[in-house]
């Protein structure tokens, strides 16, 4: 293997190697550590395999290598995706966070551990690990499979799995995507968050047509909106003290603070993403991705592989080019008021669809109108998002549409 080899030659050398420039500002990487996965799910954006490959801990140790002997960055966040991580074994993760560490505290780093999983294969030695190695867990979660028809399968198993880990105290965030079955049902989804999983935020995230979901219609923009306009009015009904979902936070954020997103920046939310720059995407074969939301086997948009030669500049022309595809998706953003909150889609789904449109640029013209006819239901909303993301309440009672008390017991995630 190519990686391998690399790793060895350049540590049988005396003196150091000049940085690798790839990974200057490198601050998040998004590592694929495995293309199989024991789930199918219909709109999966990789191109998943029952039985595919795994990276090796030459690989892994290749990877922190050279972001910690290049990147500006204190921290480093190693995000485990897939496929699905949680099918390679504990003391594989064991070897990898320890060589993490050991690599990050010689040159004065931090290193940081994450991971994504549909919880399907949780395992005892599991659970331990995640707490042993201080793993952050998020889990893919879509709805009750009972209540209404689902893309994704086996719920029950992960919610028996996600109380297994509630009850080990293993910090669990929640994913959701808004999809084709579920985009109608976000009242019952927030409830069930709120009411049975006891949580108080989640993401949701719009589905977009790649990768295996590559022959799925577009959601149009009213249903996108109908799941983002559910999750608010839930949010108005419980005063904003019991539920947040972080991409409509953000919103909330940007148009009642503006000043805010002028003196600070997110990975994602940005007319320019930190795809190539703060975040990577590695296969487990050591091929670099703009970031973690291109499929393993993609050739068209890598950006070289983690043995090559430091080529910088052409590493450089690969990311600019990315970034300049299908530019008529943001013909109007200089004269949109909705820019305010816009989180201009994501350019790796865009460029990677059929239509390679951004599905997401109605439906935020239809959240700012929403927001702006909205302002005073929606301010009280936003200031207790602000208290109650920075300090949990344990509880209180909150009168629902019928008039009914309904009693709401908050754990943090």
């Amino acid at each position: 293997m190519k990686t391998l080899a690399w790793l060895q030659q350049s540590l049988s050398r005396k003196q150091p190697q000049p940085a690798d420039q790839r990974f200057a500002q490198i601050n998040t990487l998004v590592v694929k550590v495995t293309n199989r996965c024991n789930l199918d799910c219909l709109y999966c954006y990789e191109n998943i395999q029952k039985k595919g490959q795994d990276m090796s801990m030459e690989v892994f140790v290749a990877l922190a290598e050279r972001v910690f002997q290049a990147t500006q960055a204190p921290e480093v966040l190693f995000l485990f995706h897939g496929g699905e991580p949680m099918l390679l074994p504990a003391a594989w993760y064991e070897q990898a966070c320890a060589a993490a560490r050991k690599i990050a505290k010689r040159l004065d780093k931090r290193a940081k551990f994450a991971m994504q999983s549909n919880l399907v294969s949780l395992t005892p030695a599991k659970i331990k690990m995640l707490q042993d190695l201080q793993i952050e867990l998020g889990i893919s979660f879509d709805g009750i499979a009972e209540r209404f028809a689902s893309m994704r399968n086996q719920e029950a198993k992960v919610m028996e799995n996600y109380w297994r880990l509630r009850e080990a105290n293993v910090k669990t965030g929640i994913l959701t995507t808004i999809n084709h079955q579920n985009f109608a049902h976000f009242d019952t989804i927030c409830r069930f968050l709120v009411e049975e999983a006891k949580v108080n935020h989640f993401k949701a995230n719009v589905v977009s047509p790649v990768g295996r979901g590559y022959g799925l219609a577009n959601l149009s923009a009213a249903q996108i909106f109908e799941a983002q306009r559910a999750i608010l009015e839930f949010m108005i009904e419980t005063q904003g003290k019991v539920l947040s979902e972080y991409n409509l936070s953000l919103a909330l954020d940007r148009f009642f603070n503006p000043s805010k997103r002028l003196a600070t920046t997110t990975l994602c939310h940005e007319k320019r993403c930190g795809a190539g720059s703060q975040v990577l995407g590695i296969t487990t074969t050591g091929d670099l991705l703009p970031c973690g939301r291109f499929q393993w086997d993609d050739h068209l948009y890598q950006l070289g592989n983690l043995a090559d030669d430091n080529q910088a500049n052409s590493f450089q022309q690969k990311v600019d080019r990315f970034h300049d595809l299908v530019p008529q998706n943001w013909f109007d953003c200089p004269t949109c008021p909705a820019k305010a909150i816009c989180a201009f889609g994501c350019q790796a789904f865009i460029v990677r669809s059929q239509a390679q449109a951004n599905v997401e640029c109605l439906p935020t013209k239809m959240l700012f109108q929403y927001l702006t006819e909205n302002q005073e239901r929606l301010r009280p909303i936003w200031e207790n998002g602000q208290k109650t993301r920075s300090k949990p309440q344990a509880g209180f009672k909150i009168k629902d549409k019928l008039g009914n008390y309904r009693y709401y017991q908050i754990q943090e995630t």
